[in-house]
């Protein structure tokens, strides 16, 4: 399952399940993805919470679709997935 809020800031909030292929255990079977418009709000989120993190996937950083995307489980065990959308980067990996 999957949601997705905007936020009057334009920003959004997502929410999605794990695979049914993937294991999990109870509090961490789901992920929450921030969505900004720019880098810095980005990393601002991911300092936030990658305080006492449990476990940090990838620290955040530029990838072919985002200038900064980042994936951590939170001192609570929830996942989380920060990215970045800025208008035109990453044109040539969406093109193909």
């Amino acid at each position: 399952m999957n949601a997705q809020l905007r936020l009057p800031n334009g920003q959004r909030f997502m929410l999605s399940d794990n695979n049914p292929e993937m294991p999990y255990t109870v509090g961490d079977n789901i992920t929450v993805a921030l969505i900004t418009d720019d880098a810095e709000t980005a990393k601002d989120f991911y300092n936030k919470l990658s305080v006492d993190a449990k476990a940090i996937a990838m620290e955040l950083q530029e990838v072919p679709w985002s200038p900064a995307y980042g994936n951590l489980t939170d001192k609570f065990g929830i996942s989380w997935q920060v990215n970045a959308e800025v208008a035109d980067f990453g044109r040539d990996y969406y093109a193909d």
